[in-house]
């Protein structure tokens, strides 16, 4: 019989590896699959995030803990295998899982392929710099889904988008983009658009 003491403590560890960071995977996750507006909804997680690794820390700790200091591990089958679930095997999947799910923030912009853009001719004199204050982002992932869904709309010179600023400096032509647009694209991705600031030129 399986011993459901023994497999708590790495599925905590899984759980809360995937709740520190589940404000990158879920808009990654609905990127892949062609939905939006999954940024803003969970970011309330993100302050959690620093107590959700240390219970993953902890739980994978203890797990570990209990395994090395059992000299034998437990044998539940009548045939004296070791189950998966209560094998080193099973807990060392289960410590990288958790590991690629609470770092997945650092490398998840390698899922936001960079827009194909076309080169944008445009008159000095209609160049526009707008600054958008953003709340939603929670890691640079989303930062650069933004700047990539920004720069695929007409009329874009450069988008500069910063997760830690939380903030987006874009320049446009004003004849073929205004800032009514650019919030909207910012906003259909999962984000809130809190305040846009225009200024002229680059």
């Amino acid at each position: 019989m399986i011993q459901k003491n023994k497999i708590g403590m790495p599925i905590a560890a899984l759980l809360g590896a995937l709740l520190a960071s589940v404000c990158c995977i879920i808009p990654t996750l609905a990127l892949v699959g062609g939905i939006s507006g999954f940024g803003a909804s969970i970011s309330w997680l993100s302050p959690l995030r620093p107590y959700l690794i240390a219970m993953a820390i902890v739980s994978l700790g203890f797990a570990w803990y209990r395994k090395v200091e059992t000299e034998e591990e437990c044998r539940c089958a009548e045939d004296g295998k070791i189950k998966f679930l209560q094998s080193k095997s099973f807990l060392g999947i289960i410590t990288i899982t958790a590991i690629l799910m609470a770092v997945f923030p650092w490398y998840s912009g390698i899922f936001y392929a960079a827009a194909e853009r076309q080169p944008v001719a445009s008159v000095k004199e209609n160049l526009r710099t707008a600054e958008f204050k953003i709340s939603g982002m929670t890691c640079n992932g989303c930062a650069k889904r933004v700047k990539r869904d920004v720069e695929n709309l007409a009329g874009i010179i450069t988008a500069e988008v910063s997760y830690e600023n939380q903030k987006a400096v874009v320049t446009f032509d004003r004849l073929r983009a205004e800032t009514s647009q650019i919030s909207k694209i910012i906003e259909s991705a999962g984000y809130s658009v809190t305040g846009v600031r225009v200024g002229s030129g680059r």
